[in-house]
């Protein structure tokens, strides 16, 4: 019933937009439609695992600057959100069920977690795994956020603060002026 409803509502609007002639994409990136459709984009292909698309976040910043920086970083948050509750909802299901580690490598977690705080482990595995180069060949942003919700690994609140603070940084550093174009371009 749920998916019929979004159906009923998303169709409509989506005949709607392709039978308007694209005009409003050509206003340029000071029009905060392009923005928030941009970032909605952005937002939808980030849950999808395995799909690089933190490259269309750091376009979106360039191309809008700080209100971009802004926009990228909610949509960041959306996305991520999104995927870790799809995950938890398909939890222990199909390629969600849970992986038995070999002994040595339970072993060897075991005596790094016991030198932890009890339930850093996840948050710090998260903000390191969301943050590496090349998180891609491990599922993406979406991905990895999907994994979380599916084991449960951490609660929705810990997921989102997590993820609000490490996936912060660089939509920060860009709204500040320590990174940016403008600090290449001016001679």
């Amino acid at each position: 019933m749920r998916t019929i409803l979004v159906l009923a509502a998303v169709v409509p609007t989506v005949a709607k937009v392709a039978g308007t002639s694209p005009e409003w994409l050509l206003q340029g990136t000071d029009s905060m439609l392009v923005l928030i459709a941009a970032c909605v984009i952005y937002a939808l292909l980030l849950a999808i695992p395995f799909i690089p698309s933190v490259e269309i976040g750091l376009l979106i910043m360039v191309l809008f600057g700080a209100p971009g920086a802004a926009g990228a970083y909610l949509a960041t948050c959306t996305g991520l959100a999104g995927a870790y509750l799809i995950g938890r909802r398909l939890g222990g299901t199909g390629p969600f069920r849970r992986i038995n580690l070999p002994p040595r490598y339970s072993a060897r977690l075991s005596a790094i977690t016991a030198r932890l705080p009890a339930g850093l482990l996840p948050v710090l595995s998260l903000a390191t795994l969301l943050n590496m180069p090349g998180n891609t060949a491990l599922g993406g942003g979406g991905g990895i956020a999907m994994a979380y919700g599916a084991g449960r690994l951490l609660s929705a609140p810990a997921f989102l603060t997590t993820v609000a603070l490490a996936t912060g940084i660089l939509p920060l550093a860009f709204v500040t002026g320590l990174v940016g174009l403008e600090r290449w371009l001016d001679p």
